[in-house]
């Protein structure tokens, strides 16, 4: 990690005096690849060479934690406000632990970003936010990418089903607390993904009947009924609880009456709960106390961490080899790679070099769509997509850092046409796409379906459907096409 040394300062003073040790700051744009601010912990015995990866848990906070704690120190490098991202510390994951109660022998990377607030005050996880938090959690730590899971509370609760409903394919379970949901899935990608909702039955914040239909219509219900979800999905709800259940889910709070997804009172316990989610737990007796929705509940002082030993007992495609990509399209990309790369292009035409040009409004187009993937971990710094136009002739266009943060995963970025013309391009004429990369001492790049999306008929530059061999690289930039696993277009 690239820090500065007023953040080295400041982190110091804040981890003696609010934060454990096991809670280290990530200063994100001073990150390779550029990510959120956050927090990240690290299992005891963490190894970045042990050969099988550890398990991932992203954690998402809510609203109240909202914050960016980005400084700028004026010359190029940047520190953070530890006040503002110590609000990320008090609730959840993060402050279990701080304040300690986290299971020390626990093998789980938590990686615990800080959601900056949009105009409107909300700071909603998005898909090109969770991609740049996952690519960059994979390139920095020794993550087993079938065992990533992802849990958040109220609009982290939001954040975690959009997560379901974006990039499935990524994680192996997940635990939306205090939370609404989007309006749709996809059934056949969600099919394999094991989540377990919790929700208090007086939330006035966000109803718990927004749980239950989570739970019950959009999940459990969705698709055919007869291929149901491999693991049903569950809810627990908390009698008399409101807004704030995560503290009973993450076992922060004692005192708890339990209920099944019917309403039904379980239990009340001066414990934690804890699931056995195999029925044949050695730790459940012969009797065991059923909970009417599928789990047994069973209560001791180890409580408080069974969400987490559930979390870990899923494995994305468990048996089956470790692939992060999506399924291979036409099994083709391209790939730019190159040393001391200084301010080199890459140039993209739909058919031959310097030919054609394109009506790209009337052709019902408004999205310039490309697919990235960073190969042997090189990843570029400073990059710019561009257009060229017959009529302004000149490379126009917008930094790919505001955009995306590429990793070892193919991430498809899509960007409004609109924002090439408030550069300057004349969209009418378009003729070529130019990637322009700045000072890299080494980069090799993955790049796959290149094309213009809308209303019509995509206007492909390459990929799948139209692998153009009019491209061309200059200066220490290569680019040659590669036979593998491609981004799936």
């Amino acid at each position: 990690m690239k820090i500065s040394m007023s953040l080295l300062l400041s982190a110091t003073l804040f981890l003696t005096s609010a934060v454990s040790a096991a809670l280290t700051p990530i200063n994100g744009k001073m990150e390779t690849p550029q990510t959120l601010n956050g927090f990240v912990h690290l299992p005891a015995d963490y190894d970045p060479q042990r050969e099988e990866g550890y398990p991932l848990l992203i954690s998402l906070h809510g609203l109240g934690e909202c914050g960016d704690a980005t400084v700028s120190n004026g010359d190029g490098t940047y520190s953070l406000n530890m006040q503002i991202l110590n609000k990320v510390s008090g609730a959840g994951v993060p402050r279990m632990i701080r304040d300690g109660l986290w299971e020390a022998s626990s093998p789980l990377i938590v990686l615990a970003p800080q959601l900056p607030a949009g105009g409107s005050g909300i700071c909603g996880m998005h898909k090109s936010r969770y991609e740049q938090i996952y690519n960059h959690a994979v390139a920095n730590y020794n993550v087993d990418l079938n065992r990533v899971y992802v849990s958040g509370y109220s609009q982290g609760g939001n954040g975690t089903y959009n997560v379901l409903r974006d990039r499935p394919d990524t994680i192996a379970a997940a635990a939306p607390i205090a939370a609404w949901y989007p309006q749709e899935f996809d059934c056949d990608a969600i099919h394999p993904i094991a989540v377990w909702a919790f929700h208090g039955d007086e939330d006035r914040v966000i109803g718990h009947n927004s749980g239950k239909n989570a739970v019950d219509k959009k999940l459990n219900g969705c698709g055919d009924p007869d291929y149901p979800p491999r693991y049903p999905a569950k809810l627990t709800s908390f009698a008399g609880v409101g807004h704030n259940s995560w503290d009973g889910a993450y076992g922060l709070k004692l005192n708890h009456t339990f209920k099944n997804s019917d309403g039904q009172v379980v239990d009340s316990k001066n414990y934690y709960l804890e699931l056995a989610y195999d029925h044949n737990d050695p730790n459940v007796d012969a009797a065991g106390a059923y909970g009417g929705d599928g789990y047994y509940y069973h209560y001791n002082e180890f409580g408080r961490h069974v969400l987490f030993h559930w979390l870990l007992s899923f494995a994305k495609d468990a048996g089956a080899p470790s692939n992060p990509d999506p399924q291979p399209g036409d099994g083709l990309y391209l790939r730019l790679h190159g040393e001391a790369v200084q301010w080199d292009q890459f140039r993209l035409f739909e058919s031959a070099l310097w030919s054609g040009e394109f009506d790209l409004p009337a052709r019902g187009l408004d999205t310039l769509s490309l697919s990235f993937k960073a190969l042997n971990g090189a990843a570029p710094s400073q990059w710019y997509v561009q257009l060229w136009d017959t009529q302004v002739r000149k490379d126009l266009g917008v930094s790919l850092n505001d955009y995306l943060s590429v990793g070892p995963v193919w991430s498809t970025v899509e960007i409004p046409l609109a924002d090439f013309a408030a550069q300057g391009v004349d969209l009418r004429h378009v003729q070529c796409v130019r990637l322009f990369f700045g000072l890299s001492a080494q980069l090799d790049l993955g790049l796959d379906e290149v094309k213009f999306t809308g209303s019509a008929t995509p206007l492909v530059f390459f990929g799948a459907q139209h692998p153009s061999s009019a491209y061309r690289a200059n200066g220490a930039l290569s680019a040659e096409l590669i036979v593998g696993e491609d981004s799936g277009g």
